[in-house]
């Protein structure tokens, strides 16, 4: 995989769109992951959120888990939740694993114990 070179005004805020801070060249990734901080997590709270069957009740994301859990962020793009704090500190060359909240949550949650506040970075 090549590196990517950096624009820091550039950079993607929805995470289903964003490169992997892996991707980006070794002596760029702190300026990178400076930057998303000082954007913060991808919140859009006045979306449209879909509603999917999920067993016999239609669900959907909800914004308030935003105010309960600063690490969420959402793509709309993807139309999937995701951990921030994983995007900025998971190498992804050594934890290839699945990029969404959602996708962690039906695959390995139920195998180990998680602290409830903060599910996906262990």
């Amino acid at each position: 995989m090549s590196e990517i070179r950096v624009d820091l005004e550039a950079l993607e805020h929805d995470p289903g769109k964003r490169i992997p801070i892996s991707r980006y060249n070794v002596n760029d990734r702190d300026s990178v992951r400076r930057r998303y901080i000082e954007l913060g997590p991808c919140q859009p709270k006045n979306h449209d959120f879909k509603y999917r069957d999920i067993g016999d009740h239609p669900r959907r994301f909800c914004p308030v888990w935003f105010k309960e859990n600063k690490w969420l962020e959402y793509s709309v793009e993807k139309d999937a939740a995701f951990c921030f704090v994983c995007y900025l500190f998971m190498d992804r060359t050594k934890c290839p694993g699945g990029d969404t909240f959602v996708k962690w949550m039906e695959e390995l949650a139920p195998k180990i114990k998680i602290e409830k506040t903060h599910w996906c970075c262990h």
